[in-house]
This record gives structure tokens, sequence and C-alpha cells, in this order.
């Protein structure tokens, strides 16, 4: 069994570890690490992100694959927050860096502040509603406009509803989703399996195992799975047992990119 972890953080974004700290935690517990620290081009309405240092990111990236080669396969990646809200700051650097991998995600509105930062048990059912529709269609604009690889973690505000203490069932904006699923395999953009939500009250993957299931039954193929770690000790968090889900749907390969080309890895 082959285990990348595609989606981490380190203090290039909102983490504690460096990118060597990181390395050398994954060393025999991945495959593969790839570092995919946030470049948030709306940073006033994050509250949480800073300035992504792009060219000092790429160096120590680069400097730890070739310290590592051999013992650790180590992808040079970004995730674009919302990039499609700010698209020619996102195109700027798109076009000055060569990454392995682009995870593209929401985690705010337009014009609106992270969705971790709300309370939302006063919210009423209408407006957690209205939140998600809007959410779902912020996704089908942003796969629309393109330029990345993976989808991360759809379903993300539901992290924080949960730790409210609120239910919500996203699998009833089923037209949406489908809508997003259809999108997603017209692009040629991955779904990603992110295990980062079982550490929250919500304790099931992002996107839902029954959305990946619906993926795969309307024909997308394309899936990466990350832990979203924030720390070193959650790297490769759960991915072994997410690859076994991913096999019980019907999956046979899960996908890792280089360069920005999927890549079939055996499950």
């Amino acid at each position: 069994m082959y285990i990348c972890d595609s989606h981490t953080h380190t203090l290039f974004s909102d983490a504690k570890k460096t990118v060597a700290e990181m390395c050398e935690a994954a060393v025999g517990r991945v495959d593969e690490i790839c570092i995919t620290d946030h470049f948030e081009p709306v940073l006033e309405f994050t509250g949480i992100y800073q300035d992504y240092d792009e060219n000092e990111a790429e160096k120590q990236i680069r400097e730890q694959a070739e310290r590592f080669k051999g013992q650790l396969t180590v992808s040079y990646g970004i995730e674009l927050g919302q990039p499609h809200q700010e698209s020619e700051k996102t195109k700027r650097l798109l076009s000055a860096h060569e990454f392995d991998f682009i995870i593209g995600s929401i985690h705010s509105l337009r014009d609106k502040d992270d969705f971790c930062h709300y309370d939302y048990r006063n919210y009423s059912e209408d407006e957690l509603k209205k939140m998600i529709d809007d959410y779902v269609d912020e996704t089908h604009e942003m796969i629309e406009l393109g330029g990345f690889c993976s989808l991360g973690h759809f379903g993300y505000p539901l992290r924080y509803l949960y730790n409210c203490k609120r239910e919500y069932d996203i699998l009833t904006h089923k037209s949406g989703i489908e809508k997003m699923i259809e999108l997603l395999i017209r692009n040629n953009i991955a779904l990603e399996v992110n295990t980062a939500s079982l550490h929250y009250s919500l304790a099931k993957v992002l996107a839902y195992p029954e959305i990946v299931d619906k993926y795969f039954r309307m024909g997308g193929r394309l899936i990466t799975i990350g832990s979203d770690s924030h720390s070193s000790d959650d790297i490769g968090h759960a991915i072994p047992e997410t690859q076994q889900m991913l096999k019980n749907i019907g999956f046979t390969e899960f996908t890792v990119y280089r360069k920005g080309q999927p890549v079939w890895m055996k499950l």
C-alpha cells in the first residue's frame, strides 16, 4: 500500500512546524508528502492566514525533496483559497511557479469571514440553508474557473456547524452536488477525501463518503487523499482506512500529482 498525504501545512500558512520538521516526521509514516500551504488572495476576510512567502516556500520544499530522496517523496503543492474571488492574483502565482499539486478550496464566501469564525448556534434553518446554497454555488464557480488539480474538503462549513452542536444534512443539496460532480468530471479535476474532519464532532471525511460514492457512480475516478495536517502528529492520519473505504466503493486506484499531471497509484 502506497501512502501519500497530499494535503499538509507548515509555518508558511497557519501551522506551527517548518517544512523540514514536517518532512522529518513523515519519514517512515508515509511514502509521500505534499506541502500545500495556503494562498489566500483575499486576506482581509480570513482572519487566520498570512501572506504566502512563495519564493522561500518553494526553496525550502525543493531542498527537502533533495534531502530525503530515496526515503520520502516530497512534492510541491499549494492550497488556493477561493481563487475565483481574486483570479488575477491567483493566475500570477500559478504562472510564476511549477507546482506538482494544486488544491482549490473555499474557506469563506465572497466578502465574508472564514466559516470557522461564526457561532452557528443562533442561525435559523433558513440561514443555514442559504449559507450552504451559497457555498455550493461558489464551489461551482471555482470549478468552472479551474486552474487546480483537486477540490479540497468539500463540505468545509460542516466542520464548524457540528462544533456548534448544529446538525445539517448537506446531502439535501442533491442537484447542487450532482452539478458539482459533473463539473469536476468535465474539467478533469479530482475530488479530495480529506481526513481532518475525523478530529471534529462531524466525524466524517470530507467530501462525505456518500458524495464520494456518487462521484464514483457518475464516472469520477480522479481521487486524492490528504490529512490536512497542521501538526506533524497528524501526518498520514486515517489514510490507510480511507484507502479501504475507497476500495469498498469500487475504486482500484487513487491519484497523486507530478507537475500538475495525475499519476495513478494502486489501492
